[in-house]
């Protein structure tokens, strides 16, 4: 059954992944209350990344950006007070969403880094069909390891995320075979430069909200969103909405832009 979803906010700050930075963006206090957790989108001009965080300060980044965002990834992390991350999770190692991955796990100190193959700084490799707790309450399922590249649906007491990270035919095939109907938002693959989603697909997983990230060069395929739109989805192209958090706890969640 699906949350109901409450846009708690909306502000138009000018934060863009393309404005100088330091002018741009102030410090943002998550203000996390016992049980809930932050899912916070970052707005890069190039790839993708997401962290995670629980009140009791435990962290997971989800992808570590593409080249060339190495500052901007930083820079949000500084502003949102991260000093520390527990856990990188890749969910491909291709430069375009694990750029500088092991900058990051030095300088945040990052017991864990995840993937779907085993690479130089990877300490854990997830595989197909395995089940995850990354912190209390916080769990990862992995529907598929397609060359590495991880599809997880996220779940968090009610919320389920669903993460694609390929657009291969055989991914597809097998979320098609697959219980979905509880995923709430889902994260589109490949930066949506194409027409992946099939009408049939997108009724059977049937999320509320679409996240897309960007990539230097590539436009999101327009019939893809017109079936976003069609659907009634509400669609999220980071790189231009600005910070886009899923904040919630055990029984509802918002969607937040800042």
């Amino acid at each position: 059954m699906k949350l109901f979803l409450s846009f708690l906010m909306s502000f138009s700050l000018g934060i863009f992944a393309e404005e100088p930075f330091d002018q741009a963006v102030k410090k943002i206090d998550l203000r996390l209350e016992d049980e809930e957790i932050a899912v916070v989108c970052l707005p890069l001009a190039n790839g993708e990344a997401m962290l995670m965080k629980n009140a009791a300060g435990q962290t997971v980044l989800v992808n570590t950006g593409g080249k060339g965002s190495e500052k901007q990834v930083r820079t949000w992390l500084e502003r949102l007070y991260i000093g520390r991350i527990d856990t990188i999770l890749l969910t491909d190692v291709h430069h375009d969403f694990a750029s500088s991955f092991a900058l990051y796990r030095r300088r945040y100190h990052a017991q864990r880094v995840i993937a779907g193959v085993k690479t130089e700084g990877v300490t854990s490799v997830w595989k197909d069909g395995e089940h995850h707790a990354l912190f209390p309450h916080l769990f990862a399922d992995v529907l598929a390891a397609d060359g590495g590249r991880l599809t997880i649906r996220f779940r968090y007491g009610r919320l389920c995320l669903l993460y694609m990270a390929s657009d291969d035919e055989s991914v597809k095939h097998k979320l098609m075979n697959m219980d979905l109907k509880d995923v709430d938002v889902l994260k589109v693959a490949q930066f949506a430069r194409s027409d992946h989603l099939s009408a049939s697909l997108l009724k059977r997983i049937d999320p509320q909200v679409a996240i897309i990230f960007h990539k230097q060069g590539v436009q999101p395929n327009q019939r893809l969103l017109e079936k976003l739109y069609q659907r009634w989805i509400d669609i999220y192209q980071v790189h231009q909405t600005g910070i886009v958090m899923l904040k919630c706890d055990l029984s509802r969640y918002e969607a937040i832009t800042l």
